[in-house]
């Protein structure tokens, strides 16, 4: 998967999810097939997150009572096509995004960071997908 980082103008660290970079690799078969792909792009934007944590772009402090706040953006809406491995997502709609807000946190003594989402933002609506099949929203 993709991520593009980026630093706004407020210094915030953002990440993009590229849709169309989204693979499913090893014992996919049965396991990606059964997740609905809102809970699925709600899973690839926490783990977009963790991932800016460990290499050091999002700071995450010990205070959970002041988090560190960052954004994920991806596509409102996608086409869902294949399964296992073969799954891929196509963007329906580039203009479509969907917003996902969280609130980051390393408290002392826990076994990994706090991310907690606390705020989503559709932007657009979804229809019909490239090849003809009804678009998915990941915005949950």
């Amino acid at each position: 998967m993709e991520i593009v980082v980026y630093r706004t103008s407020t210094n915030r660290i953002d990440y993009v999810l590229n849709t169309s970079s989204i693979r499913c690799t090893g014992d996919c078969a049965g396991v990606i097939d059964a997740i609905p792909t809102g809970q699925l792009f709600g899973m690839l934007s926490q783990l977009a997150v963790a991932q800016g944590i460990t290499n050091g772009y999002t700071a995450c402090g010990p205070s959970c009572s002041t988090p560190t706040v960052t954004k994920v953006y991806q596509s409102l809406c996608v086409s869902r096509t294949g399964s296992g491995n073969g799954t891929h997502f196509q963007s329906c709609d580039i203009t479509a995004s969907c917003e996902k807000e969280y609130a980051v946190c390393c408290p002392p003594g826990a076994s990994g960071p706090s991310i907690t989402l606390i705020g989503v933002t559709p932007t657009g609506s979804c229809g019909i997908g490239p090849n003809g099949l009804p678009c998915e929203t990941t915005c949950q």
